[in-house]
């Protein structure tokens, strides 16, 4: 199979949409991004913005429900992964393509800002069994009731 792998510098445009798969649950998040190529003009004595790219970008299972919790619109991101283009039928009849990026990699611009970045747990992780301890020769003193309470 073709894949085209890009990566893309640029801005959210849109709120980042977390859904499941109708099928087996899978999280799915979705969320537009554009990139403006920037010239420099020395007659303007500034920086000029040029032609902007706008794609969707796609991001499932744990990328997606970090991009989720972790991304909004108007934030600086670097996303890297494989460009796809799909063909459909308009309603008036005409054949029109449209592109997406399958994310494989998803962060925020720190040329643009700072992070921080937190861990989140594997969910493979297995949580220790709690451990009860007893003493040797003696009962459980917190299943034992008082002589005082006892009488």
């Amino acid at each position: 199979m073709f894949e085209t792998k890009l990566t893309l510098v640029g801005t959210v445009i849109s709120e980042v949409r977390l859904t499941y798969t109708r099928t087996n649950e899978v999280p799915v998040a979705n969320f537009s991004i554009a990139t403006t190529a920037r010239t420099f003009n020395k007659e303007k004595g500034g920086w000029v913005d040029g032609n902007s790219l706008q794609l969707r970008v796609s991001c499932w299972r744990r990328l997606g429900e970090n991009v989720a919790a972790s991304l909004h619109r108007g934030d600086p991101v670097l996303v890297s992964g494989n460009l796809y283009s799909r063909s459909y039928e308009a309603s008036d009849g005409t054949r029109r393509w449209s592109y997406e990026v399958e994310a494989t990699t998803v962060g925020p611009d720190l040329s643009r800002g700072t992070a921080t970045f937190q861990r989140r747990p594997s969910p493979q992780a297995e949580q220790p069994a709690p451990v009860t301890v007893l003493a040797l020769g003696g009962a459980d003193p917190e299943l034992t009731t008082p002589q005082s309470e006892a009488a």
